[in-house]
């Protein structure tokens, strides 16, 4: 008996062609009938290429002892973390900029993001003492983040020069202070007075 579909030889009993698996009629086929054959031909040579996904490896900028690690869930912006000195790199709070940073400057950038929900973040600056300026923010910060001065002015001081941050100043109806502001600088309005 000959397969209805494939036209394979098969026995006269099989319900299915043992080569393409088409149910089998009953009937015994007759000297008129013709089975359907198929091509058998195959192509001389199949190649076949495996694409490696390319894992990008990069060495750690801040302590050069190690890769970087990505940490990041899957459909989100990339974070890579280095097991050897703990930093991070990656869009620092989702504001442009892939930086290196660590827990302290997440946590002074996290805590602007929230004073600045409630407008400005400013402190009041004698004029002549402009120098002053990131110090009095850091005074103001530390009453919120018990976290040690220097390490706070350290911090601004390290987002400002990663572009994160800016500075400016606002005048008050005082001739004698103004404000002493910061803020992110995905947000800088027009026409401000930029200290950074």
């Amino acid at each position: 008996m000959f397969c209805s579909n494939c036209g394979a030889d098969i026995s006269d009993e099989a319900n299915f062609c043992e080569k393409c698996g088409a149910k089998q009629d009953s009937k015994v086929p007759t000297e008129g009938d013709t089975p359907k054959m198929i091509d058998e031909t195959l192509p001389e040579e199949v190649t076949v290429e495996l694409v490696e996904k390319e894992t990008q490896k990069i060495q750690c900028e801040m302590c050069s002892n190690a890769e970087l690690e990505n940490v990041s869930d899957e459909g989100k912006p990339p974070l890579y973390r280095c097991p050897a000195c703990g930093f991070y790199y990656g869009n620092f709070l989702r504001k442009g900029n892939n930086i290196y940073y660590d827990t302290t400057h997440l946590r002074i950038g996290q805590y602007i993001a929230s004073q600045l929900i409630h407008g400005k973040y400013r402190v009041s600056a004698h004029k002549n003492q402009r120098e002053k300026g990131l110090d009095d923010m850091a005074d103001k910060i530390r009453q919120d983040i018990k976290l040690d001065r220097t390490k706070i002015t350290e911090s601004l001081s390290y987002l400002i020069d990663k572009n994160v941050l800016y500075t400016y100043y606002e005048p008050t109806p005082d001739g004698e202070f103004e404000w002493f502001g910061i803020a992110f600088s995905d947000s800088i309005p027009e026409d401000t007075e930029i200290t950074k």
